[in-house]
């Protein structure tokens, strides 16, 4: 478990109480992207070319969404978790950007039917749909004297600070992800003060030979 995990709060509660009363998973935006498909304002790679006017089932078009609807719709009381690796697969998968994707799923299945969705992105950098999430994490590795150490990166928790180095170390030994825990750096409670009287005196150390003080010309027998 990473530290500070335990104290996010996702306001799943408040939208808990929003949708407890449902009786299936919100399709209103996937409604809509089966109408774009249907009316050619989008294409559709991985099924050829869609002729303007046809009536199509969304769940042959796209089966992986619908699939995603069914298992809230199943488990619509018990705050499913979706987990999706990867959106671009997906995205690419079906020739439709990862961005609307990711929307549909957001606004229907997270705020509308009050579902936990955890979604895998292979690129890096800034990202469009880091603004709708409630937490990012970044998971990178690199080799250090020739280990292979992961890191893994809290980027973003909305509500929680995630502190001046949010980066941690982890194991994935066995198959199972393990965060280390940092040594805690404790400071002295009271302060030490600085030697008094000369400094330098206190600094000199004798040459333990008198013969030296005249061979270098010093005038003391420490230096």
């Amino acid at each position: 478990e990473v530290p500070m995990a335990s104290g996010i709060s996702s306001g799943k509660r408040s939208r808990n109480r929003e949708t407890e009363k449902l009786s299936e998973a919100s399709k209103v935006n996937l409604e809509n992207l089966e109408k774009m498909i249907e009316e050619g304002r989008l294409a559709n790679g991985a099924h050829g070319e869609i002729q303007t006017g046809l009536v199509l089932n969304v769940e042959e078009l796209l089966p992986e969404l619908e699939f995603l609807y069914t298992f809230v719709d199943r488990n619509l009381s018990r705050n499913p978790i979706i987990v999706i690796d990867s959106i671009e697969a997906l995205s690419e998968k079906y020739d439709i950007d990862s961005g609307l994707l990711f929307s549909i799923i957001q606004k229907d299945l997270v705020e509308g039917s009050g579902a936990n969705v955890i979604v895998v992105m292979e690129s890096e950098g800034e990202n469009k749909l880091d603004y709708y999430s409630d937490g990012v994490v970044a998971m990178t590795y690199e080799l250090f004297n020739n280990f292979l150490v992961r890191n893994v990166m809290i980027e973003k928790l909305r509500g929680v600070s995630i502190g001046s180095s949010p980066i941690y170390i982890y194991s994935l030994d066995g198959g199972r992800f393990h965060s280390f825990n940092r040594d805690t750096i404790r400071y002295p409670s009271t302060k030490i003060s600085a030697p008094s009287g000369d400094i330098q005196s206190q600094l000199e150390v004798p040459f333990g030979n008198e013969g030296f003080d005249t061979l270098l010309e010093l005038g003391s027998s420490s230096i």
